[in-house]
């Protein structure tokens, strides 16, 4: 794809930077600049046509790269350097038996959208739920096979837009470059706003219905009107059956009620009424997604990612059943 010159450098704290990335579009040195945790800074530089990544690749060059931006040896140091190849790719197969691919193993993120670390991120949140279900022998190992075919789709969509990204920000001709500016500047100018990044949802897998796949909301909620504010998650955990009226939880009986815990779901209703655990919807964000979804029960498996979503036409028992079934649950004896 692109090779660059990748500079890890600890400024010394007189020297000030804003704590954001930029991307320099410079047909002469597309470059790149981000934090690079707490006293550090990264900087990033394009290998042109004529160079090789030797000569690209020393200390000399790395610092002749830092100098239009004010760093020197004098104020700064030079921690590391590296030519790296921005390549652009993912497995046809992630899991063969025990074996399951994730991260850089299982795709190659070009960085100019900054989704690398989260793609592996969100590997590791899918797969992870899955292998503690199927380790506690809760569910069939068949259910490890939903991983790659959810995860393919979804980090691929990323990975294009990264690509889209880079063929913005690499053009070294001229012409091309100048054509790029006069677009960017006019679609400024009429008010344009810059493209959002995907938000795709889930390759075929455990979930169902047009909510299935997609990533829910995180709102905030208290247990009673007296106690704190705080996220969902960090009160409800990831896996949760939110029911606008607790009522309709009364359909489930407690085999089915367990084997939701099981797989690491909770409960909770946004009335009094009914069991499961009461919650107020501190900021309206859970009322405002079910009447979006045109849902009166929703299933956000444990990792944050939408099952799917009962409503007249579906009732809560047919979404547990089937989010049950989906699972490869094996259901444990039980006194």
């Amino acid at each position: 794809f692109y090779d660059w010159l990748v500079v890890d450098v600890k400024p010394l704290p007189s020297l000030k930077f804003p704590h954001v990335a930029s991307q320099t579009c410079d047909f002469s040195r597309p470059a790149t600049m981000v934090p690079g945790g707490p006293g550090r800074r990264r900087w990033e530089f394009m290998r042109l046509p004529h160079e090789t990544a030797e000569e690209l690749n020393t200390t000399t060059t790395a610092w002749k790269m830092l100098a239009p931006f004010g760093i020197d040896s004098s104020n700064a140091e030079l921690e590391r350097h590296s030519v790296y190849t921005f390549q652009a790719g993912w497995a046809k197969q992630w899991r063969k038996g025990r074996i399951l691919l994730a991260g850089d193993a299982a795709h190659l993120m070009p960085p100019f959208a900054g989704q690398g670390l989260g793609a592996g991120v969100r590997d590791a949140m899918n797969l992870s739920w899955k292998l503690d279900a199927v380790l506690r022998g809760v569910s069939d190992d068949a259910l490890l096979d939903s991983y790659g075919t959810e995860r393919t789709p979804h980090v691929s969509r990323f990975i294009d837009f990264s690509m889209e990204l880079g063929r913005v920000i690499c053009i070294t001709d001229t012409a091309e470059a100048a054509e790029r500016d006069a677009r960017m500047i006019k679609a400024r100018q009429d008010g344009a706003q810059p493209p959002a990044p995907p938000n795709p949802k889930l390759g075929q897998g455990v979930h169902q219905g047009t909510a299935g796949g997609m990533i829910s909301v995180q709102g905030r909620v208290q247990t009673t009107p007296e106690g704190p504010v705080t996220r969902a998650d960090d009160t409800l955990g990831g896996g949760l059956l939110l029911v606008k009226d607790g009522r309709l939880l009364g359909s489930l009986d407690k085999t089915k009620m367990a084997a939701l815990s099981d797989l690491g779901i909770t409960f909770a209703t946004l009335s009094a009424e009914g069991p499961g655990n009461p919650v107020i919807d501190a900021d309206g964000t859970y009322r405002e997604w079910l009447d979006e979804l045109d849902a009166t029960a929703v299933l956000v498996r444990p990792d944050f990612y939408v099952y799917g979503t009962a409503s007249s036409t579906l009732t809560v028992q047919d979404l547990v059943d089937s989010f049950i079934q989906d699972t490869a649950y094996t259901a444990r004896q039980r006194v």
